[in-house]
């Protein structure tokens, strides 16, 4: 039999109690038992039938194959003797997360994060530092483990005490079916999808209908209270009430959900009336009839803003039952010919909206005193309208419609319910919050409201689309107040070609660079939001977009542009002229000016940059290579993305950090394996050499990215002046002559004050995701609020 040997890829370790095995051609781990692990740690000794497991696995290749993969020999060393540590009880203690077997010359090797090497071990230390045995395991053994980093102290699993998020709030105000009955009136129907945000648009349908001319129309209809329900208890609901009408609102994040229950509904009693409105309930004339005609459960169609349109609807069915007397209600798409659905009928469109002060608060008229749910977040709107027509955006964007306001003593009545309430996020709706000066006064009382209740704790913001000065005031106060939020850049790209097909080219990036000088002066986080994908795009535009925010050290988030059924985008000339197609689900894969495999090759690049950028990952690293050795950014990310594409093996490290950093938050086996195999391809792919100041900025790096077991302050010296160099390249006009290699000794203090290091990042996740929480804040990081960390769903 051909000689064997242990895969050099191969990395063993343990996830929330599930063992695992992973080599770098699989995209995926592959889980293990107990026993599979204790045979493999030993595999020299193991059965036949294991061996030709192992084999099919990869975990065991031919040992000649194995010669041409094994790198470099690492440095080993032997575990730290165990007298300057006494052993925790094996209760206390917990495989490090990021720890992860690989096969050595002799057993099995472990990166130690506290000896800057890899430590060999037995089969029995493999097993125990995986937590396996540990009660068995002599405690002399543990403490060894323990002062290598590879077991730690197991800490509660909680969140950081500095940025506290309390229990999400449950409104409950009484039964809210009480004394509700079937009287003969029709029941109206609101549907929810998100048990934790409240449905501002349902919120505001109803207190519309219960206000209408003094409550005329409760003389034929029965409003029934908005509860967060799943299906299951909407057909209990549907049991006791009977056929009625149906409101849904859809959002690309709740339309499968309403057509879902929809075709429920429809099914159960043809007699009852869906209405389906909001922004992904298509206007386009052609656009409606197919969806329509995919949707048989879908009677009606609602155009623009639902509370006057809703008001005259529930008006003419009260006069006459059935869809055809619905024709003189204007914003209406529906058929009246029953199955056949041939006749499509579009009552012209909506005249001018109602005045904004004839709408009711569903806050504070009590909409939302019952929801239920584990609230957390609540939606404001403090105005309508938005002046610009950007081709992506249904938001107003067809026609371009002025700015109406909600009187400012109701929108702070609102604010306080919602501290009140104790509810942790607040969504600003507004298309440009920071436009008008009284945004100012709005940003200072939710302030005063989060220092009188302690909520809301983080605040969402679409800013307007001309950058003013304004918004760097609005972010102070929230900052200043202890509320996380950012200044967010809505540029979407600074491509001018590109700018001018969306019809942004009146947007000029200019005044985004004067507010983000505003921004650094004042300290204060900054972000920007590209999309990719737009039409005019192309590869090398959205790199240069990359490198543009990059050079600016702005945090990037980048979306994939998706065809709003509403947008000017989606009209059929539009998507003709710059052939543009979309998949099912409404994403662009390819246009006139990329192709699919562009866009998958920009979706490729962009996920690496955020690991490598925006996680910090490779902040120092990037900056190092571009600025002493003329290595673009992107460049260098998009090498990254071809060696993993083309040939992972030799960097199991790398190619682990772009698979499974999304999910795991994390390096495979420590931070430190990771920067090594960085310098590695820097050489072989870009001819750095590995100097004493390049071993500065990769150890720089990986102090700055969290690790348990750490103890803060932390205080290290540099063999040269790191923070000297950054400051002295960071945003310069012009590029320095200043090398790093060139620099004296330097010192780099290092804190924690968020709790990163004892966080399990694979469980939490941040609610908005424009600033990035996971490098410690040291003085040349980028600037922070404090952070809002919350659970990720099951």
């Amino acid at each position: 039999m051909t000689p064997l040997t242990i895969n050099p890829g191969l990395r063993v370790g343990i996830r929330q109690g599930q063992l695992w095995a992973w080599e770098p051609l699989r995209a995926e781990p592959l889980t293990m038992r107990v026993r599979g692990l204790a045979a493999l740690l030993a595999w020299r000794s193991a059965a036949e039938a294991d061996l030709q497991a192992w084999r099919m696995a990869r975990w065991l290749i031919e040992a000649a194959a194995g010669a041409a993969d094994q790198p470099e020999p690492l440095a080993e060393t032997a575990l730290p003797p165990a007298a300057a540590l006494q052993a925790a009880g094996p209760a206390d203690l917990v495989s490090a997360a990021d720890l992860a077997l690989q096969p050595g010359t002799d057993g099995w090797l472990a990166w130690s994060p506290v000896l800057r090497a890899h430590v060999r071990l037995s089969p029995a230390q493999a097993a125990w530092a995986l937590g396996l045995g540990l009660a068995d395991a002599p405690p002399g053994e543990r403490a060894r483990l323990q002062a290598a980093g590879l077991l730690v102290l197991a800490t509660p699993d909680t969140l950081p005490t500095t940025a506290p998020t309390a229990e999400p709030a449950v409104l409950r105000a009484g039964d809210p079916w009480a004394g509700l009955v079937p009287d003969g009136r029709t029941p109206i129907y609101f549907v929810t999808h998100h048990v934790d945000h409240l449905p501002l648009a349902l919120g505001m349908l109803r207190a519309q209908i219960l206000a209408h001319d003094g409550g005329a129309l409760l003389a034929n209809f029965l409003p029934l209270p908005i509860v967060s329900m799943s299906i299951g208890e909407y057909q209990a609901v549907y049991r006791r009430f009977g056929p009625g009408v149906w409101l849904f609102s859809d959002y690309m994040w709740s339309q499968a959900h309403n057509l879902q229950l929809s075709a429920l509904v429809k099914a159960a009693d043809p007699r009852n009336l869906t209405l389906h409105g909001g922004p992904s309930a298509p206007k386009y004339e052609a656009a409606c009839r197919d969806f329509m005609q995919r949707h048989a459960q879908v009677d009606v169609v609602v155009r623009g803003a639902g509370e006057h349109t809703l008001v005259l609807l529930l008006q003419a069915l009260a006069r006459g039952p059935g869809l055809a007397a619905l024709r003189d209600v204007p914003g209406l798409s529906f058929h009246t010919d029953g199955p056949a659905r041939r006749e499509l009928v579009r009552t012209p469109d909506p005249g001018r909206a109602p005045d904004l002060a004839d709408l009711p608060s569903p806050y504070l008229s009590g909409m939302f005193d019952h929801y239920g749910g584990r609230v957390v977040a609540a939606i404001l709107e403090t105005n309508r309208g938005c002046p610009f027509g950007c081709t992506f955006c249904d938001w107003g964007s067809a026609t371009q419609e002025k700015i109406r306001s909600f009187e400012l003593e109701r929108v702070k009545a609102e604010i306080d319910w919602i501290g009140r309430h104790r509810i942790r996020v607040l969504w600003i709706a507004d298309a440009n919050f920071g436009i008008f000066a009284r945004d100012i006064d709005i940003a200072q009382h939710i302030a005063d409201t989060q220092a009188r209740h302690g909520f809301p704790r983080e605040v969402v913001v679409n800013y307007p689309k001309n950058a003013t000065a304004k918004i760097a005031q609005i972010v102070g106060i929230f900052v200043r107040a202890g509320i996380c939020s950012q200044g967010i850049i809505s540029i979407q790209t600074t491509d001018p070609g590109t700018l001018r097909v969306i019809r942004r080219d009146n947007i000029k990036t200019r005044k985004y660079d004067e507010l983000g000088d505003i921004f650094r002066r004042e300290g204060l986080p900054l972000s920007t939001d590209l999309m990719i994908g737009l039409p005019g795009a192309t590869v090398q535009s959205f790199k240069a977009d990359l490198q543009y925010y990059f050079d600016d050290d702005v945090t990037v988030k980048a979306y994939r542009t998706e065809l709003l059924p509403n947008s000017p985008m989606a009209d059929p000339a539009y998507r003709q002229a710059y052939e543009i197609r979309v998949d099912e689900r409404g994403f662009l894969v390819s246009t006139a000016s990329y192709s699919e495999a562009d866009m998958a090759e920009m979706m490729a690049i962009w996920a690496v940059f955020d690991i490598a950028d925006g996680h910090a990952v490779l902040r120092y690293v990037l900056r190092y290579l571009q600025w002493d050795h003329g290595i673009a950014a992107t460049e260098f990310v998009h090498a990254l993305v071809r060696q993993v594409r083309s040939a992972p093996a030799p960097y199991p490290a790398i190619t682990w950090l772009l698979r499974h950093f999304d999910r795991e938050r994390r390096a495979l086996g420590g931070w430190g394996p990771l920067y090594a195999e960085i310098g590695r391809f820097a050489a072989a792919h870009f001819g750095v050499p590995m100097d004493s100041a390049f071993a500065t900025v990769l150890q720089v790096n990986e102090w700055l990215l969290p690790r348990q077991g750490r103890r803060f302050p932390e205080g290290h010296a540099l063999a040269h002046d790191l923070v000297r160099w950054f400051e002295h390249h960071h945003r310069a006009a012009e590029p320095s002559p200043c090398r790093l290699v060139d620099l004296p000794p330097g010192t780099l203090a290092i804190e924690d004050p968020y709790g990163l290091c004892e966080l399990d990042f694979s469980t939490v996740e941040q609610y908005d995701n424009h600033q990035v929480f996971f490098d410690l804040p040291v003085r040349i990081a980028r600037r922070r609020s404090a952070p809002n960390f919350v659970r990720k769903a099951a």
